[in-house]
């Protein structure tokens, strides 16, 4: 992945989605820079603990910084569903100023607007975004275990072939995958064989949503498992990440 410094926080983007020009990314990070010092408390959404003025802040920073307006966001409930929303202008601003105000009931977006950002939280759980260049049209999924076990992946590729026309070979694809084995350590067995079938599953997604297998290793852009400051609720014991 690409690390990109700002003076306020650092953020990430997957090397095979940063060589298209039609769409804009970010992974972000819960690093604050205050007085030259890190500060791990830019989290971003509602349920980490942190006050809603403290958030909202943070987003507000976070909209300066990628150069996309706050209202043109796009956000989910995310209640570890299968089930995949199209995204049109209508959409625009939900879940940004108010949690009741989500996307309510699902896990996955796609949209071929212009100027709409899909905007995922992922705590452990892993983030994939998708990306046809040909029909222009972006997708993202939070895919935890239960996503993973019910192909949500696999579910928004078709959904953006249903709606769009777009070919699964023409997808371009970008998964953040966390270090669990080292960070987590250490895991009992069951958690370990949790993770080679979570593994597995995503194997299966891809070949089944008709992504080409040549794009193998770019389905995962960090295979060294770059190390990235994010908020897990399982490291905070279930008290932030969200």
């Amino acid at each position: 992945m690409i690390r990109i410094s700002s003076d306020v926080s650092d953020y990430f983007r997957f090397q095979n989605l940063s060589l298209q020009k039609g769409i804009t990314h970010f992974v972000s990070t819960n690093i604050r820079k205050q007085n030259e010092k890190i500060v791990h408390d830019f989290d971003l959404s509602f349920s980490t603990g942190l006050s809603k003025e403290t958030v909202m802040k943070n987003r507000e920073i976070l909209a300066v910084e990628t150069g996309f307006p706050l209202t043109n966001f796009v956000m989910q409930e995310q209640v570890h569903s299968d089930r995949v929303e199209v995204i049109g202008n209508e959409h625009k601003g939900m879940g940004v100023f108010n949690k009741e105000d989500a996307l309510p009931v699902s896990d996955a977006m796609i949209t071929n607007h212009q100027q709409i950002g899909l905007f995922l939280f992922a705590a452990d759980c892993v983030p994939v975004l998708f990306y046809d260049p040909r029909n222009s049209v972006i997708g993202a999924a939070h895919s935890g275990w239960k996503g993973t076990v019910g192909k949500i992946a696999q579910k928004t590729v078709l959904a953006m072939k249903n709606s769009y026309g777009t070919n699964p070979e023409d997808v371009l694809v970008g998964v953040l995958a966390y270090d669990l084995l080292h960070r987590f350590k250490p895991l009992r067995p069951a958690e370990i064989g949790h993770l080679i079938r979570w593994n597995a599953c995503k194997v299966r997604q891809r070949k089944f949503s008709g992504l080409p297998e040549r794009d193998s290793r770019t389905m995962v852009d960090n295979p060294e498992f770059i190390h990235i400051p994010v908020v897990s609720k399982r490291a905070w014991k279930g008290i932030r990440g969200g």
